[in-house]
């Protein structure tokens, strides 16, 4: 009996069956192989094309929020350095007046802030967005803490300011709603009769 299952699986037809059948398990093996193999390349490359359009896309979106940028800093910069020279000029005149009259040190000071805004006027004039953004930085790291300290200064005189608009804007609605408003017409009829 042992012998008859060893004589039937080395005859030819089984095993030559046999042959075919673990050569397709095999070339079955290796198709999904190589569709699991091309799945992975294929989302390996989707992946690759999605980040180079993404960075292109976010490259031209950087580039075209920094031209507006340049655009409009263009179109206020001239204002700006025009309102520093003002300045930069009613300083320098208060100091010809006070070495007129001979105060010297408060004058030495108007002198040396006027040419200091002079000199702001001109670097305002003439730099683009990159120079100022840089120095800005550059002034940053040099001086924290009166960075912070203007900052700070900055958001209290925003909050004041903001604070008086909303007041003003309240006193202002409530002196509308007193004079053009029917029910306070109503009520300033009744009163006038019954006095």
């Amino acid at each position: 009996m042992v012998a008859s299952r060893a004589e039937g699986s080395n005859s030819p037809g089984k095993g030559a069956k046999a042959t075919q059948r673990r050569g397709a398990e095999s070339a079955q093996s290796a198709q999904r192989g190589q569709g699991a193999q091309s799945v992975g390349e294929l989302i390996r490359n989707g992946s690759e094309i999605l980040r180079r359009e993404a960075r292109q896309t976010l490259s031209a979106a950087s580039k075209t929020v920094h031209d507006e940028a340049e655009r409009v800093m263009n179109e206020q910069k001239g204002g700006a350095a025009q309102q520093l020279s003002r300045a930069g000029n009613t300083l320098r005149r208060t100091a010809h007046a006070l070495h007129a009259i001979n105060v010297i040190a408060p004058a030495s000071y108007a002198e040396s802030a006027a040419e200091k805004l002079a000199g702001a006027a001109q670097y305002i004039e003439g730099a683009n967005l990159d120079d100022l953004t840089e120095d800005a930085s550059a002034l940053v790291k040099r001086h924290p803490a009166a960075t912070m300290g203007g900052l700070f200064i900055a958001g209290l005189l925003a909050a004041r300011f903001l604070k008086a608009t909303q007041q003003q804007t309240a006193e202002q609605a409530e002196s509308d709603q007193e004079n053009g408003s029917p029910q306070r017409v109503a009520v300033r009829r009744r009163k006038k009769r019954s006095a």
